[in-house]
């Protein structure tokens, strides 16, 4: 059995008990790992000690403690250092490694591509880098050069790296989550969130999921929403600004203003990640508005599990996911707005239209299992 080391972003605690994407797939591979064996993992997170729920045989979780001043303070006296830690967060799991005289197998980078060349040259020399997100800038050559393997989330991914390097091997795995939690409709809770939210049998219900940030298209979406005509048209937005831990920032203040003359656009706030079924259960139409590059949202494939119509954007991988859903893809740009608002509108009177949808959706979730995902990751971790 392989030993793996794991090293995180050295954003969000693992486990996810603060949410976050990539921690959220990456615990469900660990989780996966304990019942098939593939590797044992030491896994390295940001923040105070946490324990597991779950009995881990086949994981170890250690924790690293610091703060953005530290870190600030850190890199400022590295840069006249040869080799230098591109931040303090993995210069302290190097230290702790050599302390304890460990060897590593396999050193995954979960999404810090960036890590990788350092990773490679002080810690393990066989390095894996699990890409979701485009950060690889002006050193997409060394980085893949510094990976045994690059696992990008989607095709989209994949290609914009190879246009830029022909070094290193890159491979996908889509992510998924696990469709029994999207899948939950429970009478009691969906009687429940509506009456929370104050939603009647006869609405109609859109919904948002995820941070509450430029790229993400939220500004975009309540103005889009804020030309709707309908009594019975609700939306609903779910998530904050970063964590649990965030107050609102300007964006998010931004947002609740331009929204708040609007008595049917309703925002949840933080939501923790094993609750946000609840609010797929009670909507209907999914809105993914995306404005930057995004690789492959999470979002994206909650909402197909669901089992709801969708309209996305044209953002980076959200195509490859939604394909042979029948959703509304919409290409951004100045008139992004006006034809979101129409896309809405449309649907509003149209709900045979939303019910194909819906059944398209459903029957494309096969593509997304979490059980097909883990097996995939593990295997290109370890073989």
């Amino acid at each position: 059995m392989k030993k793996v080391l794991l090293i995180t972003s050295g954003y969000l605690p693992l486990p996810p008990v603060k949410g976050g994407a990539v921690e959220v797939l990456t615990q469900n591979y660990l989780e996966k790992n304990e019942q098939l064996k593939k590797a044992k993992f030491v896994v390295y997170s940001y923040g105070k000690t946490i324990q597991p729920t779950k009995n881990f045989t086949n994981t170890e979780y250690r924790f690293i403690k610091i703060n953005k001043l530290l870190d600030l303070v850190f890199k400022i006296a590295q840069k006249s250092t040869k080799n230098r830690s591109p931040n303090y967060f993995l210069y302290r799991i190097k230290k702790d490694i050599d302390k304890r005289n460990e060897q590593f197998d396999v050193a995954l980078v979960e999404n810090k591509p960036k890590f990788a060349i350092y990773t490679k040259k002080k810690i393990c020399n066989n390095v894996v880098l699990h890409a979701h997100n485009d950060w690889f800038e002006n050193q997409s050559k060394d980085i893949c050069e510094s990976c045994t393997k690059v696992i990008t989330v989607s095709d989209y991914l994949r290609m914009a790296i190879r246009r830029r390097t022909s070094a290193g091997k890159i491979v996908t795995v889509f992510n998924a989550v696990d469709e029994r939690q999207f899948r939950k409709k429970k009478p009691a809770i969906i009687s429940k969130t509506k009456d929370d939210l104050g939603i009647k049998e006869k609405d109609l219900v859109f919904l948002y999921t995820g941070k509450i940030k430029p790229e993400k298209g939220t500004l975009e979406l309540i103005r889009a929403f804020n030309g709707i005509n309908s009594e019975h048209a609700k939306l609903i937005l779910v998530g904050s600004s970063f964590s649990i831990d965030t107050n609102d920032n300007n964006y998010v203040k931004k947002a609740k203003n331009i929204a708040s003359t609007n008595k049917n656009i309703l925002f949840t706030g933080f939501v923790e990640y094993d609750s946000i079924s609840r609010y797929y259960s009670i909507a209907d139409v999914q809105i993914v508005p995306s404005q930057s590059e995004d690789s492959c949202p999470l979002t994206a494939i909650e909402g197909i599990d669901a089992g709801l119509a969708q309209i996305v954007s044209d953002s980076g991988g959200i195509p490859e996911i939604v394909k042979d859903t029948k959703a509304i893809v919409i290409k951004r740009g100045p008139s992004f707005v006006r034809k979101l608002q129409k896309a809405i509108d449309d649907l509003i009177n149209d709900k045979d239209r939303i019910d194909n949808m819906k059944k398209s959706s459903l029957a494309q979730s096969k593509r997304f299992k979490s059980d097909d995902f883990c097996k995939k990751m593990l295997k290109e971790i370890t073989e």
